[in-house]
């Protein structure tokens, strides 16, 4: 368990500063002796770390759930990923964003994205 969330959260981070470059994401447990409390997901923009994600943009979090869910995959992954619409919160920086990202961080993977048209 400790391991997976180690990585998880090192992936998430890495992950969502491709997508919003400046900003930083992580995983933290809600209580650092027992891991199994809880995780809760910490945001900050230009190292200001918000106190909740109610304070981020509806885009903003798309790109939180997003960065979290590849995170995730990436502790475990396949050879092939298809993600449909996942720019549809979004706007054309993200977007181009989103293509850098799956380049970085998925090279041993197959993607295939769909965008809204």
């Amino acid at each position: 368990l400790e391991a997976s969330y180690r990585k998880i959260s090192r992936d998430f981070g890495a992950i969502f500063s491709t997508i919003l470059p400046g900003a930083n994401a992580k995983l933290q447990a809600v209580d650092e002796s027992e891991l199994t409390n809880g995780l809760q997901i910490r945001v900050a923009f230009n190292d200001q770390w918000k106190e909740s994600l109610d304070e981020l943009s509806g885009g903003q979090r798309s790109l939180v759930a997003l960065s979290l869910i590849l995170a995730m995959l990436k502790c475990n992954p396949a050879p092939i990923y298809i993600l449909d619409e996942v720019d549809a919160a979004l706007d054309l920086s993200h977007t181009s964003n989103i293509g850098t990202m799956i380049k970085q961080h998925f090279k041993e993977s197959q993607v295939s994205y769909f965008f809204d048209s």
